[in-house]
């Protein structure tokens, strides 16, 4: 199948936003003869698709009021879960500046605790979808700064995944001893992991020590993620079917979402 160079991220029968209950609720509805856009596209493409979502993101928070600055490196703990995409992103960054030192930083720590996420984002929003009872993933919090800091300033900055991105907080964090964010501001980052995660629906999830190793171990292999089996505390990503968006946000949510379906490559 010919795809253009210029097509959409998104199938462009996708329906405008309806609201049911407390989501907003796509219609995806593919021809089951053709692949998904997001499965004819390769790894380079996707990670061009991901920039491009990361600037729609960089767009909304400069238009906020923050606390975060340089140096302020509070939320940078072990935390992180990331798309297997993003850990591309960021192994090509150690790959082209010749950067072995970083990932084997973070091989050297990886015996350490961490959070291990149960659930991707979509799988959270199927589960509400079906109103299925999802887990309570509170009490596998570990704290612990993160290897890739270096004089309380990230190292990697410009590739940074989205879950770093989206730390934003309305004030010192080390001040008030936790972040602090609007309602909407936690709806916009939640649609943007969803999405970030259709991208990557054929890629895997996990924490960012357990993504790189893993990436490491496959692309010293050759192995583009396709097909293998998914590493322990690595659970599988899925397409986007539902955007979990509270009523009282739908319209003013509606012109991201317009943006990030009008990406084009």
């Amino acid at each position: 199948m010919y795809m253009s160079p210029n097509f959409s991220l998104f199938d462009d029968n996708l329906s405008k936003l309806t609201q049911h209950q407390f989501f907003l609720f796509f219609n995806f509805n593919h021809n089951n003869s053709y692949p998904s856009p997001m499965e004819q596209l390769k790894i380079p493409d996707k990670l061009l698709l991901l920039r491009k979502i990361y600037s729609i993101y960089e767009q909304y928070t400069n238009s906020l009021d923050l606390a975060c600055k340089k140096g302020c490196a509070h939320c940078c703990t072990r935390n992180v879960v990331i798309t297997s995409l993003e850990g591309i992103l960021i192994y090509n960054h150690f790959k082209a500046n010749a950067d072995d030192h970083s990932i084997n930083k973070i091989r050297k720590f990886s015996h350490l605790p961490r959070f291990h996420t149960q659930l991707t984002t979509n799988d959270f929003a199927e589960m509400c979808m079906k109103g299925e009872e999802t887990p309570d993933e509170q009490g596998n919090q570990v704290t612990g700064r993160c290897p890739l800091l270096k004089n309380e300033t990230c190292t990697i900055y410009d590739v940074r995944p989205f879950e770093c991105r989206s730390l934003i907080s309305n004030v010192n964090c080390r001040d008030e001893g936790c972040a602090e964010q609007d309602p909407f501001s936690i709806s916009v980052n939640t649609v943007f992991k969803q999405f970030i995660e259709h991208v990557d629906s054929s890629g895997i999830s996990g924490n960012l020590t357990d993504i790189l190793v893993h990436l490491d171990i496959e692309m010293g292999k050759g192995d583009d993620l396709k097909g293998g089996p998914v590493a322990d505390n690595l659970i599988q990503n899925k397409a986007l079917q539902i955007l979990l968006v509270q009523p009282e946000h739908q319209e003013k949510m509606q012109p991201i979402i317009d943006s990030i379906q009008q990406i084009r490559i």
